[in-house]
């Protein structure tokens, strides 16, 4: 496989200008964070507020205080690791020869985001979301007590798979206290599980819904079969860019204008994400409208606004 890069002077510097944006994601969520992202706004309502001192109930009576707040825990979490992903991004776009490892992280990039988006979604009532989170957290006991079987057999093992099936039993058997029984099993794989008739969301259903209600005239299961093809080993001969030469030897060549559509949505998923995160507690600090206006800057139309909190890109 030939591994040259030809970019010219003007190129480096355009792909120099995608590197910098895309590790200040991180930069900007951090700042952002010690200013207080994640906790409702003193200054005016938010639905962070409205959402917090609701008192939903199960069979066992009240729920406990903070676990209306798991909706939000969990997305600022995955939000971080979107940030770490749009770094790790930014270093590649600008390292000669690295652009096929992009395409893997771009698709971690809008994986978060889009889960993100599914766990804080502005339309959907907190019993709904705190539901979404809690099925989140039993599929992710449920792969990682399966996992354990694949380990080198031996005591570490054994007691890891019985740590991980405490902690599998102990979250359905909490699901019973929390939840209403009718449209509630948990019976079979996760994807035949439902909690009072909700469903965990694959990825190609979250990736269609985040399209659709930011109206980005794509179709989101399409987008993300695209992702995972061009981050998979199969990609790598089915997507564009892959040639050969007289003598039959693979050459992969891209072009600017592939490399900044992944960084179009990398940037589009993250902005989205965090400011689906700031809207939630109603927070808009200055160092959030000055990255909106270097991104503008630099990929002129990429945020459909950069005016009002309740609005993303």
């Amino acid at each position: 496989m030939a591994v040259t890069d030809v970019a010219g002077q003007r190129e480096l510097e355009r792909l120099a200008e995608f590197g910098t944006l895309l590790r200040s994601c991180r930069t900007v969520f951090l700042n952002l964070c010690e200013q207080g992202l994640y906790e409702p706004s003193a200054a005016q309502p938010s639905k962070a507020w409205a959402d917090f001192l609701t008192l939903p109930a199960g069979p066992a009576g009240l729920w406990p205080a903070d676990f209306v707040r798991q909706p939000r825990s969990t997305a600022v979490k995955l939000l971080h690791q979107q940030a770490d992903y749009c770094f790790a991004m930014g270093l590649l776009v600008t390292a000669p020869d690295m652009r096929d490892p992009v395409a893997s992280i771009l698709r971690s990039i809008v994986e978060y985001g889009c889960r993100g988006f599914w766990l804080l979604d502005p339309k959907i009532d907190i019993r709904v979301l705190c539901i979404r989170a809690y099925l989140m957290e039993l599929v992710s006991l449920h792969y990682s007590k399966s996992s354990y079987k694949a380990a080198p057999e031996g005591p570490p093992r054994d007691e890891a798979r019985a740590y991980g099936r405490t902690r599998f039993q102990n979250a359905t058997s909490r699901a019973a206290m929390l939840f209403q029984m009718d449209g509630t099993s948990l019976k079979g794989e996760p994807k035949d599980w439902t909690i009072e008739g909700h469903s965990y969301a694959g990825w190609t259903e979250i990736t269609s819904a985040w399209a659709e209600a930011h109206k980005l005239k794509l179709d989101g299961g399409a987008l993300y079969n695209l992702l995972a093809i061009c981050a998979h080993p199969q990609g790598f001969s089915a997507t564009a860019g892959l040639t050969f030469d007289a003598d039959g030897q693979g050459i992969r060549a891209f072009t600017m204008e592939q490399v900044e559509k992944q960084v179009r949505l990398a940037i589009v998923s993250f902005y989205d994400a965090l400011t689906l995160v700031a809207n939630y507690h109603g927070q808009r600090q200055p160092v959030l409208v000055n990255w909106e206006d270097e991104a503008l800057r630099v990929l002129p139309g990429v945020l459909t606004t950069s005016e009002a909190a309740g609005q993303q890109g």
